[in-house]
């Protein structure tokens, strides 16, 4: 993939009507109104240290891990790895997340997913062009975006993994276990069996998940069985890559619609098709953020 191929960036945010360019404006101020402010990503990225350090040493200069780990899941995008923690985590192992170098990484549309995302950080056209023009800027804007959301995921106590510490190709967070104090990795939501009222609160804190994240202006963007895990019975939610801000994409109702969509055919109601529970929900949400 070519990284300067933003062109494509040209036909999504730059050259809107200007009546329209007013429209989402306005409504920008409005969702914006007493809530809270993104951060400026490039604000915290050194990028002249990018490729200075390994991988693992970042991480264990910051304490957060004793040594580097075994793969646990080699993705089309990243790598987990399962590392000793230190310090405060000694007793526990922490996920290190990552990234492969972006010009090997296969996200169907990165135009797409890169949509409002420069806007959103506060950063021109001209600046964004400048600073994203090399591999190693557009992949610390990437992982830095991914931590951000699951910071304030977090800090809004949606069940996903806690955010340690990020670096500009890779990002540290919580290792979930099967069991609160046990040793066995969390299994995906895809290869567990959840019967009677399991089910049923499975799916109703999943599906607040995307109702509460969708007030935060976020959309996860990818959500399956594939990216929960399942702890004590109860769905934690990762994979935020490809996370949307659905104040900016124009893709965001159907990208809200498609998660829904996809819980509720894991989850199906006796009483109702998944996709129509799930259109049912997203027109109802939607109506009610836009």
């Amino acid at each position: 993939m070519n990284t300067l191929d933003y062109e494509e960036l040209d036909e999504f945010e730059w050259k809107v009507p200007r009546k329209q360019r007013q429209r989402r404006e306005i409504s920008r101020i409005k969702k914006n109104a007493g809530a809270e402010q993104h951060v400026d990503y490039f604000s915290q990225i050194d990028f002249d240290n990018v490729e200075d350090y390994s991988l693992f040493d970042f991480f264990i200069g910051e304490g957060i891990i004793s040594d580097k780990g075994p793969v646990l899941k080699q993705g089309k995008e990243a790598c987990v790895y399962r590392c000793p923690g230190q310090g405060d985590k000694a007793s526990v192992d922490v996920a290190i997340k990552a990234y492969k170098n972006i010009e090997h990484r296969s996200f169907q549309s990165l135009s797409s997913y890169l949509q409002g995302r420069l806007a959103e950080a506060g950063i021109s056209r001209r600046d964004s062009m400048h600073i994203l023009s090399t591999p190693s800027e557009l992949q610390a804007f990437w992982v830095y975006s991914e931590y951000s959301v699951m910071e304030r995921l977090y800090q809004a106590n949606i069940p996903v993994p806690v955010p340690y510490a990020k670096s500009a190709t890779a990002l540290a967070m919580e290792f979930i276990y099967e069991e609160s104090g046990g040793s066995t990795t969390a299994p995906r939501l895809r290869d567990v069996q959840v019967n009677g009222d399991t089910k049923r609160i499975m799916k109703e804190i999943l599906l607040d998940a995307i109702e509460r994240m969708l007030h935060l202006n976020i959309i996860h963007g990818d959500l399956s069985p594939y990216n929960i895990l399942v702890r004590d019975n109860l769905p934690v939610i990762i994979d935020f890559p490809q996370a949307v801000d659905a104040r900016y994409n124009e893709r965001a109702r159907p990208m809200l619609e498609r998660d829904i969509r996809s819980i509720c055919r894991h989850f199906p109601d006796p009483a109702m098709p998944p996709d129509q529970e799930a259109s049912l929900m997203a027109a109802k949400l939607w109506k009610r953020y836009d």
